[in-house]
């Protein structure tokens, strides 16, 4: 049984999110939240695999429950799903921990197809948000230099693996190890660009010249 959290004050939007949650094929059982306060403490309560968060909130942003998830359960998931989408906005929820970012407008059967995509280890987003992280990305001045940060061979491959789009299952099968192998490399990658999830980590090995062109 799939546990989702979802942090959303507003009420037609609260209910949009939980008939499709109902209507969903994974089975899953739902906790609510309203304010940043309320997340915060059932982060540190109870254990999830997937928070689904708004950013703009009566207390604050849902930014400081995505990091405060990420901080106290390393393994679970968030992705974004709100009416906000300027850049600045979108990065700072990358960096806090966002796997994914879907905009509001979006129907329910691109909210089912994101959600199973960042199940199965992709970075799902909204066609408006990927243009900003890619307009972010081209605007970002290169490194000057390729940067040495020590990571192995198999390391190097599954962050060009990553930066296609490829889920943990793919790369698997494409390198021919276990499954479960990935996440460990994930994790070590994670660590030495100093980043908190997939799509971050893309972003910063992109703007330092780590993958190919």
């Amino acid at each position: 049984m799939l546990r989702v959290l979802v942090l959303e004050d507003t009420p037609i939007m609260q209910e949009h999110l939980l008939d499709v949650l109902e209507n969903w094929s994974r089975p899953n059982e739902v906790r609510l939240a309203a304010t940043v306060n309320d997340g915060q403490v059932l982060v540190k309560s109870d254990q999830f695999d997937l928070l689904i968060a708004d950013v703009r909130l009566p207390d604050g942003e849902g930014i400081e429950v995505i990091r405060a998830l990420r901080q106290a359960q390393p393994d679970a998931l968030a992705i974004v799903f709100s009416a906000l989408s300027d850049k600045q906005t979108v990065l700072r929820a990358i960096q806090a921990g966002a796997s994914g970012y879907i905009h509001k407008e979006d129907l329910a059967a691109d909210l089912y197809s994101a959600f199973e995509g960042i199940l199965a280890g992709g970075s799902p987003m909204s066609a408006v948000v990927a243009r900003l992280v890619v307009e972010s990305l081209q605007s970002s001045p290169p490194a000057a230099d390729r940067v040495d940060l020590h990571l192995t061979p198999r390391e190097s491959e599954i962050i060009q693996a990553l930066a296609k789009g490829y889920t943990n299952s793919e790369i698997a099968e494409l390198f021919g190890v276990s499954r479960q192998t990935i996440p460990v490399h994930i994790r070590n990658i994670y660590r030495k660009l100093e980043v908190k999830s997939r799509t971050e980590a893309v972003f910063e090995a992109r703007r330092l010249g780590l993958l190919d062109q």
